[in-house]
């Protein structure tokens, strides 16, 4: 029992860096490039919030101290989310929360974290609605990106 499960976390282990892989290289070949100047300007659109905690983030992000910050990948590059490294799925969020999420889409990762920070419902609802706006704005259509990789 043993070595067979280890031997299939293994195979899922590369499969799935296989799928990073692969979906790396559709980002780079299709998509711009994620930058330093994108990523300020994502900042923005948050109102220098992060998108999934709503703390503060502005001193941090225009004096560049990116000690509690980091890139998070809105829907996660993996093969069960399909996420690409591109504009409009990439954002800076605190550390602590892109811990938390790990390969956790983006909504049900909020709904947790508001249930657990007994943050309104009313509240979650906006930030998920706030990402959805970014991803349009961005042209980040994840259904369709979904759509053609499978396909």
């Amino acid at each position: 029992g043993g070595y067979a499960m280890a031997r299939n976390t293994a195979r899922s282990t590369v499969a799935n860096s296989s799928i990073r892989n692969i979906l790396s290289e559709i980002s780079m070949a299709l998509f711009d490039e994620v930058t330093e100047d994108y990523l300020k300007e994502a900042a923005a659109f948050f109102e220098y919030k992060c998108p999934y905690t709503g703390e503060d983030i502005e001193y941090e992000i225009k004096n560049n101290i990116m000690t509690n910050l980091e890139m998070d990948h809105i829907m996660p590059i993996s093969k069960d989310h399909i996420g690409l490294n591109v504009k409009g799925n990439t954002v800076y969020v605190r550390k602590k929360a892109n811990t938390s999420k790990s390969d956790v889409a983006y909504d049900k990762f909020l709904i947790e974290y508001g249930k657990k920070n007994k943050i309104p419902e009313s509240e979650t609802e906006a930030r998920i609605n706030k990402i959805k706006a970014f991803q349009k704005h961005h042209n980040y259509d994840h259904e369709l990106i979904c759509l053609i990789i499978k396909n």
